[in-house]
């Protein structure tokens, strides 16, 4: 189940972020693991991007979660 692991990589040593992709293509960066909270029973996941600016999503809607920093482009 999803959700079990994004809670794997919430309580991982060292921690580290990761990107959470939904369904319909918009990509929720975690930069820290206090901006991700997963309700007790798994179906709905809050990340924060800063302490007022939340996204609320159904883990059924999460595609894929990718561990590791955001990828940046480099400029040319």
């Amino acid at each position: 189940m999803i959700a079990d692991e994004i809670r794997e990589l919430q309580r991982a040593q060292p921690w580290e972020p990761y990107t959470i992709q939904t369904s319909d293509g918009t990509a929720l960066y975690v930069k820290h693991p206090d901006y991700c909270f997963i309700t007790p029973g798994k179906e709905t996941i809050y990340v924060y991007s800063t302490e007022s600016d939340r996204e609320i999503i159904a883990t059924r809607n999460i595609t894929r979660v990718i561990p590791g920093a955001r990828k940046t482009r480099s400029k040319k």
